[in-house]
């Protein structure tokens, strides 16, 4: 069983670059030199001031990219779920890494060295342009995550990160600045409310209002043992596109204000 688990890891990742651009041959032949770890929800992938260690690909789990504030508070920057590619442009240059890469739940990783993977650049043009895509959509999410969060109501910045989530799940735009597919299936998130609230820089009293009142509308439900899961995905992806291409961000929107927008879709 695990040496059929490690094979489908391994032809995952294949899939995953040959999705970035590369040839079929060359994506299988990288993949088999991906070295596999696991994490322990807590543990600690990358750490803020040391260089890359690997390039990762993500088979299982959840992982977050997190800073640690002055007063000792961790405040989590973006999350990364299953058949995502993280790290790679860490592994470009010399410079140290700029956050903590912190496991969420229990993670399976498959990694390879940062020599290995400058020399993929250098080899491959269309692997190299697909990775400066990557970049650029990733950087654009953060830079409207950052002026969310700064001007946003509360409401409006939980409703954002659970378009995050939506967006951040899908494989699809994991790996490419193509939007994904609507798609009606529920999503659970491995995450605690203390992750949510700390994305979205509100309260945990706060946290659950907006999601009680989301709740009640059917566009997330609370499960057993605290879990949260988004309802009506499609909902969320049409409202986080939506919220991109307007030119003005609603600051004082109210959670009825988010509930309208979502009912439009």
């Amino acid at each position: 069983m695990d040496s059929r688990r490690a094979e489908q890891k391994v032809a995952a990742l294949a899939r995953a670059l040959a999705g970035l651009g590369m040839p079929a041959a060359a994506a299988e032949a990288l993949a088999l030199q991906a070295r596999p770890a696991r994490c322990e929800a807590g543990s600690t992938i990358e750490k803020r001031g040391a260089p890359a260690g690997a390039v990762w690909f993500l088979a299982q789990g959840v992982v977050s990219h997190q800073v640690q504030l002055a007063d000792g508070a961790k405040a989590v920057v973006a999350l990364y779920g299953p058949g995502t590619l993280f790290n790679q442009q860490q592994a470009l240059f010399d410079h140290p890494n700029g956050v903590d890469t912190v496991a969420i739940t229990p993670v399976s990783l498959l990694g390879f060295d940062v020599p290995t993977y400058r020399a993929l650049i250098e080899q491959e043009p269309d692997f190299l342009h697909a990775m400066l895509r990557l970049t650029v959509h990733r950087a654009t999410r953060l830079a409207e995550a950052v002026t969310a969060f700064k001007h946003g109501s509360p409401a409006f910045r939980v409703a954002f990160v659970l378009g995050h989530f939506a967006q951040a799940f899908d494989p699809a735009s994991g790996f490419t600045a193509q939007a994904p597919g609507a798609d009606e299936q529920a999503l659970t998130l491995p995450a605690s409310t203390s992750v949510l609230a700390s994305m979205a820089n509100v309260s945990r009293s706060t946290l659950a209002e907006v999601l009680r009142d989301l709740a009640r509308a059917g566009f997330v439900r609370r499960g057993a043992r605290g879990t949260l899961s988004i309802e009506r995905r499609g909902a969320w992806l049409a409202l986080q596109a939506r919220l991109r291409s307007q030119a003005t961000l609603p600051a004082q929107a109210r959670c009825i204000d988010v509930l309208e927008a979502l009912r439009d879709h």
